[in-house]
């Protein structure tokens, strides 16, 4: 840096940040086997009630493995397809602009559609196992459940409308 320049953004040392990342995390940095399952990774929990991460605790939790697949679940399906410019086409669904004031069976039926759509792009679920949608007093909720490629059973219970 120039001399009297003032240090703005001053540069990390390689120190410090090896204290900011845990070295045991998979941040998908390494090369990966072609043979092998991706990684699922790591993120933060978000909380969809405050439209932001969930800060309910201080600093937001990791999730990391099948949590980190469970928080990609949740977050596909409460995000408006097309809205985001960020995610493609293939995450999100279009459940909000079905939900409205007149639930049905034809309503719930594609509700169930959409998530079943939805989640199956992951590449890590191999088998959507059930899907239930229905509503109480004008809400609506979804329970499904799942099984990835390690064959581990998962499932959720989400409020979406």
């Amino acid at each position: 840096m120039a001399q009297g320049t003032p240090d703005i953004f001053p540069q990390p040392e390689i120190a410090d940040l090896v204290d900011f990342f845990d070295v045991g995390d998979d941040l998908g940095l390494t090369e990966v086997d072609a043979s092998e399952p991706l990684p699922y990774g790591f993120t933060w929990k978000f909380g969809f009630n405050q439209e932001d991460l969930d800060f309910s605790s201080g600093n937001p939790p990791l999730a990391k493995g099948h949590a980190a697949l469970d928080e990609w679940i949740t977050h596909t399906i409460n995000t408006e397809q097309f809205e985001t410019p960020i995610f493609g086409a293939d995450i999100g669904t279009i459940i909000f602009s079905l939900v409205g004031s007149h639930l049905d069976t034809y309503i719930m039926q594609r509700c169930r559609d959409e998530i079943l759509s939805a989640i199956s792009v992951h590449d890590r679920i191999e088998t959507i196992n059930s899907i239930i949608t229905f509503a109480i007093n004008g809400n609506v909720y979804a329970h499904f459940s799942y099984s990835t490629d390690d064959e581990i059973e998962g499932q959720s219970l989400l409020q979406i409308g």
